[in-house]
């Protein structure tokens, strides 16, 4: 790479990159058109003598710029014409120009050249420009005539590739990659003037429904309601008003999520701590299935076991109007009261494990507590899968079938209706 300084350090506006050949007049015309404060040729050996030219031309003499060369060794290598067209990226960024302030003319050079700066700065968010003319040479076919040349320009290059991007984010939001996707409207989102009006209406929306979703996987509910209840409305105008199909889907079933978190919190009393209620037991196993699908089955497990602890400590609450950490001596059964005392006090408190709080509420004639104890074998199992798991005391990785038996045992002592599992909205664009 080879630099020459031209007017001052006070960089204004503009910033160009030429795919350079043996011809100066379209170079000449580009630097006078857009009059560039940076002007970046990548040449190869052979066109360098027109670098040359262009910079004693009186015309593009005229403009206040830096120049930079990156040159190519071999004008027919796509990969190395990429590659150095990356390096040509750098140096515009260096210098402090934005995607919005820069234009790559991909006119000169060889077509591998040509194709390689493109495909180094298309998802850059620059505008594309291409010297044409009113007239050309060999009758048609050659290159422009003096004197005719015509500048076009391609600002919306970004929208058509956007799809790709679309594409990605879709795939992120459907499988719970709640960062990445975040991620990727970031970088749609950065590149500023690139990104057409139409994605900076929506995306922005989307991002915090995301973020929204992601709350919701890690049980922050007060979170999630509010991302939710704030972006959704808006997004829900504008898919109507864009008439998007797939957008209007996803925010019909976001509306379905919204209203399971909001019944849940109408049954926490505002999602006070330490109320636990079916809907939690419900959510639980829900977020169990979406480890399930990311193939992560020892956490699917764990949730699950802690699923069993909740629906103890829901009834348990019902019953004895106290929890589970904290049970008075006088709540306790008489004929249990004597080993409770002495296996499960410490503290001064009474604190009784899931085994123990089931057979109280049996002993006490709960229905749930009863069906414990006429499932109690099935119960055992499961007990036994999250023992055996790595995230507890054991040390292989559990299996889909044993995900498979114990969250059926579950759902089925929990009597969950798997049609009522909260299922987090696809997005399909």
């Amino acid at each position: 790479m080879t630099s020459d300084e031209g007017g001052g350090s006070d960089m204004p506006s503009k910033a160009l990159v030429l795919s350079t050949g043996g011809s100066v007049e379209p170079l000449v015309f580009s630097i006078g058109e857009i009059r560039p404060r940076l002007c970046v040729f990548l040449a190869s050996n052979e066109s360098l003598p027109a670098v040359v030219e262009v910079k004693k031309d009186r015309r593009a003499a005229s403009v206040r710029c830096r120049w930079e060369t990156v040159v190519v060794s071999d004008p027919g290598d796509l990969l190395e014409a990429y590659r150095k067209g990356l390096e040509a990226v750098r140096i515009v960024k260096d210098k402090g120009f934005a995607a919005g302030q820069t234009i790559v003319d991909i006119t000169g050079g060889t077509k591998a050249m040509s194709a390689g700066l493109a495909l180094a700065t298309v998802r850059e968010g620059f505008t594309f420009s291409y010297i044409s003319g009113e007239k050309r040479d060999s009758g048609g076919l050659g290159t422009v005539v003096s004197g005719t040349e015509v500048m076009r320009e391609f600002a919306n290059v970004f929208d058509f590739l956007a799809r790709e991007e679309m594409r990605l984010i879709c795939h992120q939001v459907n499988t719970c990659q709640w960062t990445g996707a975040v991620e990727t409207i970031d970088r749609v989102l950065g590149l500023g003037s690139a990104a057409s009006a139409e994605f900076r209406k929506w995306l922005p929306m989307l991002r915090e429904i995301v973020e929204g979703y992601s709350h919701w996987d890690r049980f922050e509910h007060r979170e999630a309601v509010e991302k939710l209840t704030k972006h959704l409305e808006g997004l829900s105008h504008f898919a109507r008003g864009k008439g998007d199909a797939g957008l209007e889907a996803f925010v019909a079933s976001a509306k379905e999520n919204l209203a399971f978190l909001q019944k849940l919190q109408e049954e926490t009393r505002g999602f006070k701590p330490g109320v636990l209620v079916q809907s939690h037991i419900v959510d639980l196993v829900a977020n169990a299935a979406r480890r399930a699908e990311e193939g992560k089955l020892d956490d699917a497990v764990a949730r699950l076991y802690r699923a069993l602890e909740m629906v103890a400590q829901v009834a348990f609450r019902a019953r004895f109007k106290c929890d589970t950490d904290d049970v008075p001596e006088g709540k306790v059964p008489e004929s249990l009261r004597t080993g409770y005392n002495s296996r499960f006090r410490s503290e001064g408190r009474m604190k009784l494990p899931m085994d123990a709080a089931f057979r109280m509420l049996a002993c006490d004639g709960d229905e749930t507590g009863l069906s414990y104890e006429k499932r109690k074998g099935d119960i055992k199992k499961v007990q036994l899968g999250r023992n055996d798991s790595i995230l507890a005391h054991g040390v292989t990785a559990l299996k889909r079938e044993d995900y498979e038996r114990i969250r059926g045992i579950v759902v089925t002592f929990a009597a969950i209706d798997e049609a009522g599992l909260p299922s987090f909205a696809k997005l399909n664009l």
